[in-house]
């Protein structure tokens, strides 16, 4: 959980107006500081687990996923249309 609302807080305030290679960079950033949260969180259990770099990569990469699969959609969706009945509406 802590990992998510430490990549939330470091993407969201930035979404709409950065690039997509400077979110990357924040996602890069975030990372680690979400590595030291969870970690920190984690140190206090009596039970521990550990915590693994895959997890994160994982994570990443679902993201990408989503997102890549998302745009794609949206992407087939506009080109299927018929451009006459878009310009009729504007």
């Amino acid at each position: 959980k802590t990992g998510m609302v430490v990549g939330l807080a470091a993407v969201t305030p930035a979404s709409g107006y950065v690039t997509p290679l400077a979110a990357m960079l924040i996602g890069a950033v975030a990372a680690p500081l979400s590595y030291y949260a969870m970690y920190s969180y984690l140190e206090n259990f009596a039970y521990r687990i550990s915590l693994n770099l895959w997890i994160f990569v994982f994570a990443g990469l679902l993201t990408l996923l989503i997102t890549l699969l998302t745009i794609t959609w949206q992407n087939w969706l506009m080109a299927s249309k018929n451009p006459v009945e878009m310009l009729r509406y504007e």
